[in-house]
């Protein structure tokens, strides 16, 4: 069903309707890709700590910016492993 939707010639207003969101998606694309890079810059500091976390079991480099996000890096303030998690 949808290959056949493709194969039509698509109104005026249909084109113009997806040109709008397409820029609306590149534009989303380029804030994101300056949110990153900024991001990477502040991380810099954080660099060795995130590679560490990226060894974790399904770890990635989102994830390993979200822990050291929300937890940090000093683990003294937490007085247990289960405190952490939680």
């Amino acid at each position: 069903m949808p290959v056949k939707a493709l194969r039509r010639r698509m109104a005026d207003h249909q084109c113009l309707l997806l040109r709008i969101h397409l820029r609306q998606a590149d534009a989303i694309d380029a804030a994101i890709a300056e949110i990153d890079a900024e991001l990477g810059d502040c991380l810099a500091a954080f660099r060795d700590a995130a590679t560490r976390l990226t060894t974790i079991p399904r770890g990635s480099t989102r994830s390993a910016t979200l822990i050291l996000a929300e937890a940090g890096t000093d683990m003294s303030r937490f007085p247990s492993d289960a405190h952490l998690i939680s």
